[in-house]
């Protein structure tokens, strides 16, 4: 049986379906243990005319490991749910 590979694995500023992932400047006003990052996207619009969002954020309070992951799930959510089956496809979306 094969493993899952560890969530790094998917942040490569080459071949990543997430190129970078970075802090965000503490905003103003925000609460003292508010951690925020944001993830680059790689581009899927090679893959279909549908485009996809960028940048993606995760945020928590006080736990930056915990908004990391959150920002590369969130930007492996908008790189993938982007994906619609063409036309003639048995899962091709019945209505919009």
């Amino acid at each position: 049986m094969t493993s899952a590979l560890p969530l790094e694995s998917l942040v490569d500023p080459v071949s990543g379906i997430v190129r970078a992932v970075a802090p965000v400047e503490h905003p103003t006003g925000a609460p003292p243990r508010y951690t925020a990052m944001t993830a680059d996207v790689a581009d899927a619009r090679r893959l279909g005319a549908w485009p996809a969002d960028r940048v993606s954020l995760g945020t928590t309070f006080g736990d930056p490991r915990g908004a990391w992951i959150a920002a590369v799930a969130e930007a492996v959510e908008r790189y993938c749910g982007n994906r619609l089956p063409p036309p003639g496809h048995p899962q091709e979306p019945r209505r919009a």
